[in-house]
């Protein structure tokens, strides 16, 4: 039997999968990345030297033709960067998109498989909060993952390397700072997926909430129960707004701590640096290498800023991952080669001793029997509540019967 070779490699419930199967879409990321991260050390080589040639102007040693150049090339030069970084952030939200429709797809199609029954109990708000929300934060921090291996890791490599060059003692005590904005954002990991992980939660009995009252509107209207349901409905929508802002405070409030902590090695560019300028330090600097260090270090530190948030990104997509991946099948089948769906007319229909209970015990249907034949048109009648729609719901094989309802002979609930 032929299959499909890359229907059936790519395995849904792993995230490396998803990263393998778009990667024409991450070799475009990589090399106009790689482009992009380096090209960005020519901004503080280029900030730094023109302020030293205009120092030269103004004193009258420099010549405004050389300016002019230098302009030229920044311009030229800052361009190609731009470009660059336009293609890698085009190509990394193309990834993100196909991921998002894949994982969703994956989803729906897993979700249609089940029964109503079993949805109802694991709850469909639930379920349509994973289908939803926590696949598009997972894509989101797979994105972010994806984007900050260049605009953190290689741009960090690049700028720390240029420090070194210039100034190592100094550099080493400047980035004394980084790491501790790190290790805040790792300790703040366990409470800001909680607070991400009750936010989900929340979100889902919102979502069944809104559910029971858009199905049940009318049953509850009949017994009087509207006003009491209308409590309910406005307790969970206070707890979700609570659960929101408490998160969205978190996601916030962390990102300006870790660059104020990153930045912090500023005070010593600026107390070392001068000795440097005055001949009295450990390098011999000019303004022009004054300014592309301290200019280096500040777009070093917010690159640095950038991983400590990109933890929080990660952490939350972790919630969202361990949400839906049992949700997702082990891999992903060809089943156009597996199943064939032979269609063929429905002659009779037979319903024998047919039963339900509901699992809080209330019997709605007992012991109903009834034949038809191809063509025949049958009413259902009756009170509301008394067991029509479900009656209904059986014959798609949404709750699971007692007794038995055939087709043509054939048991309708061990059918494909």
């Amino acid at each position: 039997m032929k299959t499909n070779r890359t229907s059936a490699e790519f395995q849904p419930n792993r995230v490396l999968s998803y990263f393998k199967a778009e990667w024409r879409a991450l070799l475009i990321v990589t090399v106009s990345g790689l482009i992009y991260n380096i090209g960005l050390l020519a901004g503080p080589w280029f900030e730094g030297t023109m302020t030293g040639y205009l120092v030269e102007i103004l004193n009258g040693t420099g010549q405004f033709s050389g300016m002019l150049m230098l302009v030229i090339s920044f311009a030229v030069v800052t361009a190609v960067v731009q470009i660059s970084r336009y293609v890698k952030r085009f190509y990394v939200r193309r990834f993100a998109n196909n991921v998002n429709r894949r994982m969703k797809e994956t989803l729906y199609g897993s979700l249609v498989k089940k029964s109503r029954a079993s949805l109802r109990e694991e709850g469909e708000g639930n379920i349509m909060t994973k289908a939803i929300l926590d696949v598009d934060d997972c894509v989101e921090g797979m994105r972010k993952f994806t984007t900050e291996i260049f605009d953190t890791g290689v741009a960090l490599t690049a700028y720390l390397c240029m420090l070194l060059w210039y100034d190592w003692r100094l550099t080493i005590l400047c980035m004394l700072f980084p790491p501790i904005s790190y290790v805040t954002a790792e300790k703040m990991k366990k409470v800001i997926q909680k607070a991400g992980a009750a936010y989900k939660e929340q979100s889902g009995r919102l979502s069944t909430a809104t559910l029971d009252r858009a199905e049940n509107a009318m049953t509850y209207r009949v017994f009087g129960l509207e006003k009491k349901r209308q409590a309910v409905y406005e307790e969970n929508l206070t707890s979700y707004e609570k659960a929101a802002v408490k998160a969205n405070i978190w996601n916030a409030a962390m990102p300006p701590i870790y660059r104020i902590i990153s930045m912090a090695g500023v005070f010593f560019i600026l107390y070392f640096g001068q000795k440097n300028v005055l001949g009295t330090g450990w390098q011999a600097w000019s303004i022009a290498s004054f300014t592309t260090f301290l200019v280096c270090f500040v777009k070093l530190s917010v690159k640095s800023s950038s991983a400590a948030k990109l933890f929080n990104a990660v952490h939350k997509a972790q919630v969202s991952w361990n949400r839906i991946k049992p949700l997702l099948p082990q891999e992903e089948g060809n089943e156009t080669d597996e199943v064939k769906v032979k269609k063929t007319p429905v002659e009779a229909l037979k319903v024998k001793h047919l039963s339900f209970t509901y699992p809080d015990g209330k019997k709605i249907l007992d012991d109903i029997s009834f034949s038809a034949k191809k063509g025949q048109i049958i009413g259902i009648t009756g009170a509301v509540a008394c067991g029509k729609s479900t009656l209904g719901k059986a014959f798609l094989c949404e709750y699971p019967y007692e007794g038995h309802i055939t087709v043509d002979g054939a048991e309708l609930q061990n059918m494909e």
